[in-house]
Order: C-alpha cells, then structure tokens, then sequence
C-alpha cells in the first residue's frame, strides 16, 4: 500500500524546511526532466510537516484544485507546497525526476538569501495519493520536510 512507504521512511524524513516554502514557486519543470507522473485533476489535500524552524513540528493542512490544464503544464504542482501565510515563496527548479513504477525521486535547487538550497526528496505516488520526504543540509543541520498528499474527488463548482 502507498502509505505502507511513509512508515518505512518515518526514521528518514527528509527535506529543507526553507526548501517546502520555495517549491510552491518553482517554475514548471525543465525539459531535461523524465516525468511519467500522473495525478488525477481534481480537488486535493495537502499536508506538510518539517523538524527545523518556526513552524517545525506542525503539520499544515490545505486544500487545492488541479484542473487537466495545470497538470499537462506542471505534472509536479500537487507536490508543491505553499508557503505559511505571510511567508513569500522562493524561487526553485524541479531537476531530475524519475519515477519508477511507484517510486519517486527529484531534486530542488531553491534560490536563497544565503546561495542555493538543494534538497534531495524520495518517496511514493500513484493517481490518487502521495508522499515525498527531502533532506538538505543547512547551517551544519539536516533540515527534513514531509509532504504528503491525496485526492478527495472533483473540483467544486
């Protein structure tokens, strides 16, 4: 089962909690990118959870609608989280995405005050649910985020 991956990585959470506000502003993926991802259009929740920073701990919940459109355009957005209210996204480039049967794995490079943040994430997805988990070093630390996600049914009208 999909999820059945999550605990299996529970041990390994991944990712920059810089880097989670950053990937809702990154640019479609380049053409570089191998990408057989297939996530049904409709109306989805997202969660999203990091170790390091203010909102470390807390698992922030939301909802969004992809339409066809913006899945053709972006295959990654259901993966892309937002950024806290208040907060800016950063700008990020999705790079070397492979999925393999379930399996998923890519790489973000999220421009930064500081440089460039690259976060590594892995993790499991099918049509109807997801989850990603990324780890980035950052100031001697690993910065982990968790970003799970699943379809709930149509957009409503």
């Amino acid at each position: 089962m999909l999820f059945k991956f999550a605990s299996n990585l529970a041990s390994g959470l991944v990712v920059a909690g810089l880097a989670v506000f950053a990937l809702c502003g990154a640019a479609p993926a380049p053409p570089d990118i191998i990408t057989s991802l297939h996530f049904q259009p409709g109306q989805w929740q997202m969660s999203q959870s990091m170790n390091l920073g203010p909102d470390a701990g807390q698992v922030q919940t939301r909802t969004a609608c992809f339409t066809q459109a913006q899945l053709q355009a972006d295959a990654t957005a259901p993966l892309k989280p937002s950024p806290p209210q208040g907060r800016e996204a950063v700008t990020c480039d999705t790079r070397r995405l492979m999925v393999d049967g379930m399996a998923i794995r890519f790489e973000t490079r999220c421009a930064m005050p500081f440089g460039v943040l690259t976060t590594q994430w892995q993790g499991s997805v099918s049509e109807m649910e997801f989850i990603v988990v990324g780890r980035a070093q950052f100031l001697h630390r690993v910065l982990e985020t968790k970003v799970s996600g699943k379809r709930l049914g149509d957009c409503p009208v």
